[in-house]
């Protein structure tokens, strides 16, 4: 049974606080009070090969093609997407606010995701996750 974060166990005030966050400084208070997964359970690597078992990339879903994603943190599909969504939607502008701009291709480092699914593609194109219809992330490789 995976792990269910505090966060999730009080969604409702989650959600409020979230979307109270407008700033860096909003975002850090935020971040240490509701996404600190220092303590949440990992993936081992029996887990891991259990979950990669029968899972070859890349997969053709959607007219596109996609790869497979193994997240270390042990924690429900629904909890993991509402942890990445957070993420990327609230804290990445803040963090990163001269990538708002930027044309958001491949070539710059960036894909599409989906954390519920552990799915990703770097072929950018329609917003909605092929398998279970959830909006997208963006994110971006570091370098």
């Amino acid at each position: 049974m995976p792990f269910v974060p505090p966060f999730m166990q009080q969604i409702d005030s989650f959600r409020s606080e979230r979307s109270q966050v407008h700033d860096l400084p909003g975002w850090k208070q935020f971040q240490r009070k509701w996404l600190n997964n220092a303590a949440w359970p990992t993936k081992g690597a029996d887990q891991l090969r259990r979950e990669q078992a029968g899972r070859v990339s890349p997969v053709r879903l959607g007219g596109r093609l996609w790869g497979w994603m193994s997240l270390r943190d042990d924690i429900s599909p629904e909890a993991r997407y509402e942890y990445f969504w957070t993420l990327e939607t609230v804290g990445r502008p803040l963090r990163f606010p001269d990538e708002v701009d930027l044309p958001k291709t491949a070539a710059l480092g960036f894909y599409q995701y989906c954390p519920f699914c552990e799915i990703s593609t770097d072929d950018i194109g329609a917003d909605d996750c092929p398998t279970c219809r959830r909006k997208l992330l963006l994110g971006r490789r570091a370098g």
